[in-house]
């Protein structure tokens, strides 16, 4: 640390200096858990042998409709000549 700062100014610069550590091992801790839950979920998907399901848009536009109960086909209507 620079001798020439007042001590007030070095007293900070030492806590936040603490701080930056303590963040970035909480970082590095969020870090390993996220790379745990997603081994986790990949393993799971490995053991389900259930290969991700390809969906065009229009297959998720339709579906997010029936999750509801309704149908967007439903709500459609043909201009009137």
């Amino acid at each position: 640390m620079d001798e020439s700062l007042p001590e007030h100014v070095a007293q900070h610069v030492r806590r936040l200096e603490e701080r930056l550590a303590a963040t970035k091992a909480s970082l590095i801790d969020y870090k390993l858990w996220v790379e745990e839950r997603f081994t986790e979920k990949l393993e799971q998907l490995h053991v389900n042998n259930e290969p991700p399901r390809p969906q065009d848009d229009d297959t998720h536009y339709f579906s997010s409709y029936a999750e509801n109960g309704q149908s967007s086909r439903n709500k459609f209507e043909f201009p009137k000549c």
